[in-house]
């Protein structure tokens, strides 16, 4: 470099990319794809919580059902004839009752099991629906402490049927439905009838023995020792069966005392018992009030569970109504259903 020369000093900068930032198109896809996954996301969390809460609820919806129905079953399962070997006349009369000459042995009891359809057993058809049950059972049920304290295992008079009608009919609410139960509007409940052991009919003095089920009607017309056991029970279907798991006859009915002795049948308990019980929930109870107001809704169809060899195909028709598909509302409902064996079956 010469001397009074002028020297000039260039500093070079790296140029920058034009491609740094994210263009408008770009941020504008992002934040869709965001707000995508974001729904998605939404949407998972509320289905699985309304999954959830239905699930929970269906079940504390059926949780008295269940509990009914096992209390039904276990004490089904523990009905007695107690019966003993007494004598009959030529005619197979029993002596005692008809006043005749001893000439043959055979089973007798005063106690008696009867099922069937609850139209034909009770004291008063209106509002009673598929079938009823009574029996004795040694369930030590009655009203004196003493002798419930001495006696757990004293003999009962019970029955289960199916009403419509206001639970105000009956006054007795079990323990585990304090509190629990519904207003007092019409509705489809299980009655449970338990005279206690020192009440017994078929040992009281004024008990009329020439008048038939006279030991359950008589106290059903009062509606005494009745209780609601569960709310929205629209069906109960007792099938007796035999040892051989078929069907006792053609209908559903069935009577120990039979008015002729018959060897395989008289005083013997159905040696197996399939019980089937039908709730439904009490949104669809709120349902079928919307829509039929306090009159009685037409669930059951008519002539369903009167033949055996109709079980199935009535049990479908009454799930194809409560589904909805017969023009009625669609309801939420649970088939309770097993088969049980009785102590003293044949």
């Amino acid at each position: 470099m010469q001397p009074g020369e002028n020297v000039s000093h260039y500093h070079r900068f790296p140029q920058t990319s034009k491609a740094d930032g994210f263009t408008l198109v770009e941020l504008l896809v992002a934040c869709a794809v965001l707000m995508t996954i974001l729904v998605v996301i939404f949407n998972i969390v509320s289905q699985t919580s309304n999954l959830w809460r239905s699930t929970s609820s269906k079940i504390t919806a059926f949780q008295s059902a269940r509990a009914a129905f096992e209390a039904v079953t276990r004490n089904l399962s523990q009905a007695t004839l107690n019966h003993y070997i007494d004598y009959y006349d030529a005619n197979w009369r029993h002596t005692t009752a008809a006043g005749g000459q001893a000439a043959n042995y055979g089973r007798f009891s005063e106690l008696e099991f009867v099922s069937g359809p609850a139209a034909e057993l009770l004291p008063s058809a209106s509002g009673k629906v598929t079938h009823a049950v009574f029996f004795q059972a040694p369930l030590g049920r009655t009203d004196d402490e003493d002798l419930r304290i001495e006696s757990p295992g004293m003999l009962n008079a019970a029955g289960y049927f199916v009403e419509f009608g206001p639970a105000s009919t009956y006054s007795q609410i079990p323990r585990f439905l304090q509190g629990r139960t519904a207003s007092d509007h019409p509705g489809f409940r299980l009655i449970e009838w338990v005279q206690p052991s020192e009440k017994l009919t078929l040992y009281d003095s004024s008990y009329n023995a020439g008048q038939q089920w006279a030991w359950f009607q008589q106290a059903l017309a009062s509606h005494q020792y009745c209780r609601v056991m569960a709310e929205n029970i629209i069906a109960l279907v007792i099938l007796p069966r035999g040892a051989d798991n078929a069907a006792l006859g053609i209908k559903y009915s069935y009577d120990s005392t039979t008015a002729t002795y018959v060897e395989d049948r008289s005083y013997l308990l159905p040696p197996l018992l399939q019980v089937t019980m039908v709730a439904i929930d009490e949104d669809s109870a709120q349902r079928l009030r919307d829509v039929y107001g306090t009159s009685q809704p037409p669930l059951v169809p008519a002539g369903a569970f009167q033949t055996i060899a109709s079980y199935d195909h009535d049990l479908a028709e009454l799930e194809s109504v409560l589904a909805g598909n017969r023009g009625g509302p669609r309801l939420n409902y649970r088939v309770f259903s097993t088969t049980i064996s009785t102590k003293e079956g044949g």
